[in-house]
């Protein structure tokens, strides 16, 4: 018989740094700009793993992100950092995703709910694996316990032992973060709910 598995992975996908524009000066821009290259790397290029890529991204957007910032639409002073949390689940048999969701400030009470949406007394699945993000508190566990569900926890420091959902957080990247900015959560969730939609066909 083969085994289901649920799989969560909550952590953090997105951080985007800017800075405040203040007076037109060619030469101050060019020292906040190092700020920008600290994160989103040489000529836009990117090499961190989190931080999307400013190159080949039109003039025009770039100048309205600047805008935002400015304006303090994207909690901006000097250096913005936004965080998202995306939650998935992934049915490791089929590799589904049955459950996503997002949220700036992820908490215990936040990730329970995302199980109670998927675990039902109707669904077969009996382990839930996770790695050992302090996201998943004791409180979690013990939430999924009373579900009904074993809880898996993978090894320190080792993503290779949730491999199904560190591809789907990979893909996801790739396929679609990576190539654009979302300007608050629910812009991201807009994003995300068409990338899911194309990725299911």
């Amino acid at each position: 018989m083969v085994r289901r598995f649920v799989s969560l992975v909550a952590c953090v996908t997105l951080a985007f740094s800017g800075f405040s524009a203040h007076a037109v000066d060619i030469a101050a821009g060019k020292e906040k700009a190092e700020l920008c290259v600290g994160c989103h790397g040489e000529n836009g290029i990117s090499q961190m793993e989190n931080m999307p890529s400013l190159a080949g991204q039109p003039d025009q957007f770039i100048q309205w992100q600047l805008v935002y910032f400015r304006a303090g639409a994207r909690n901006g002073h000097h250096l913005v950092n936004c965080f998202d949390a995306v939650a998935r689940v992934l049915e490791v048999g089929t590799r589904r995703i049955l459950h996503w969701n997002v949220t700036e400030h992820p908490t215990a009470e936040w990730t329970i709910q995302q199980f109670r949406a998927v675990i039902t007394p109707e669904t077969s699945h009996r382990f839930v694996l996770h790695d050992r993000d302090t996201i998943f508190a004791a409180t979690v566990d013990r939430a999924i316990a009373s579900m009904g569900r074993h809880v898996l926890k993978t090894p320190a420091r080792t993503p290779q032992a949730n491999a199904f959902c560190e591809r789907l957080i990979g893909t996801m990247r790739r396929e679609c973060l990576d190539w654009l900015i979302p300007i608050h959560e629910g812009h991201l969730r807009w994003i995300l709910r068409d990338w899911v939609i194309h990725t299911l066909g």
